[in-house]
């Protein structure tokens, strides 16, 4: 019987630490699905932008114009922007990457 009550208890224990697991995974689905969900916004609104510039001035200045648009974006999205470089304002101070964004060591 001793075998049988330690099995038990391992059993509920293994699902305790699912159910934490599950929770934090339904937790972390919900945040990818928020952040999906405003990086498509930020796509409607860059076309409508884009939209914007071609109808406002279909000339080559609109051409430039929504090129140095897309090249701006292009960059921001690049993965060569790192966000220890002090631009995204986050507080990583001794990163390698960058300066220490304003803050002391």
């Amino acid at each position: 019987m001793p075998m049988i009550k330690a099995e038990v208890e391992k059993m509920q224990e293994e699902r305790k630490c699912m159910e934490a697991w599950l929770i934090s995974a339904e937790n972390d689905l919900k945040e990818k699905k928020r952040m999906l969900s405003e990086y498509k916004a930020m796509v409607k609104s860059a076309d409508d932008l884009v939209s914007v510039f071609m109808e406002e001035s279909p000339d080559n200045n609109g051409e430039e114009a929504v090129r140095g648009f897309t090249e701006a974006l292009n960059k921001a999205q690049s993965p060569q922007i790192s966000p220890y470089d002090g631009s995204s304002g986050g507080d990583h101070s001794g990163e390698a990457g960058g300066t220490d964004g304003g803050h002391s060591q």
